[in-house]
């Protein structure tokens, strides 16, 4: 007696015929974005290491009982909370804290760019289910799951270390002009404030995923005995 399935894990060429302008379209569309991803990925990653003219700026929290006295028409509160620090010191490890924070969201387009470009290839076969898929989708996992607490880490480490390196004032007792002037006051990584959870989600689901492909992919080379 012959045993026959009429559910095949294999694509009928009816059925990549009809699907293949739609993935053809879609990986050129993904190659399009690849592209803007790494020249502005690039471009950006160095213009937070050196700026426009070789200066590194970033943002701090200030205590200042100065006041912007902005003109309004109603009674309303002003107040300075953060100032703009620009410097042309050499600031090695801050500016390379900051251009790693700036590079890792573009690095997790590139990979998931990628990725989809493999999938969508794969989807063109009879045999989606492969070896690169899983490699691509792990390392895009493990991607979004470091950078969930990666990159806020780094803007704040390298804060905290360029304050400490241009030597400015983090109380009122060491500000330069009194004992009332401003000060900076440069936040701390914080784990559960600061963590990006939604990323760190997708990180872990991508990795459970990348778990699973591998017994998708032995139930598509057991079934394909069955054909």
């Amino acid at each position: 007696m012959a045993i026959t399935s009429n559910h095949s894990p294999q694509s009928t060429p009816r059925t990549v015929a009809a699907r293949r302008p739609a993935l053809i379209t879609l990986i050129t569309a993904t190659a399009a974005v690849l592209a803007v991803a790494v020249f502005a990925g690039v471009w950006l990653t160095l213009w937070s290491f050196s700026g426009k003219l070789g200066e590194f700026a970033f943002v701090t929290p200030v205590v200042s009982d100065l006041s912007p006295a902005l003109h309004n028409t109603a009674d309303i509160y002003q107040a300075f909370d953060t100032v703009i620090v620009s410097s042309s010191a050499a600031l090695v490890v801050p500016r390379t804290l900051a251009a790693i924070a700036t590079a890792l969201p573009f690095l997790i387009m590139i990979t998931g760019c990628i990725g989809v470009m493999i999938l969508a290839r794969r989807l063109l076969t009879a045999r989606p289910f492969t070896r690169a898929g899983q490699v691509i989708i792990a390392v895009l996992g493990g991607l979004a799951t470091v950078s969930s607490a990666l990159i806020r880490w780094c803007e704040t480490r390298a804060t905290e270390l360029a304050v400490a390196e241009l030597g400015l004032p983090t109380s009122g007792g060491t500000a330069t002009d009194s004992a009332l002037g401003p000060w900076v006051s440069p936040s701390s990584f914080d784990a559960l404030q600061d963590l990006d959870w939604p990323l760190l989600a997708l990180g872990v689901t991508l990795l459970l995923v990348a778990a699973l492909w591998r017994q998708a992919s032995r139930l598509q080379r057991d079934t394909e005995g069955l054909i």
